[in-house]
């Protein structure tokens, strides 16, 4: 699931200890990392730092359905040796939709991921 944080009793609509939903515009973060972390080449993960948004826009004619092009800052990890190399940047155009996981809570799924 994916929240902004816990409500405090001073939130103006939520009771103390709900969960804060995130803006679709802070999912498309979170899309933009999970779908670039999953193209690391084998034996190796890529560590996202950093992540920033250059346009965000709602795609016409599909609930839920959202595109952003997202700057990552990431790291690489090589498994073999554990080896951490010098930081990068990218940018990458998702295109991800906001699914419900097995428990019912909120998620997102990563439809597309180009790096640009």
């Amino acid at each position: 699931m994916l929240i902004a944080g816990i409500a405090g009793s001073k939130h103006p609509t939520l009771k103390r200890g709900d969960a804060i939903p995130m803006a679709p515009k802070e999912k498309a973060l979170h899309a933009a990392m999970r779908g670039w972390s999953a193209l690391a080449p084998e034996g190796h993960d890529f560590v996202c730092q950093n992540t920033s948004i250059k346009e965000f826009t709602d795609v016409a004619g599909a609930s839920g359905q959202y595109q952003a092009t997202v700057v990552v800052d990431y790291r690489t990890i090589r498994h073999s040796d554990g080896r951490l190399f010098a930081p990068k940047r990218t940018t990458v155009s998702v295109l991800f939709k906001e699914i419900k996981d097995s428990l019912g809570q909120d998620d997102i799924e990563v439809i597309s991921i180009n790096q640009l």
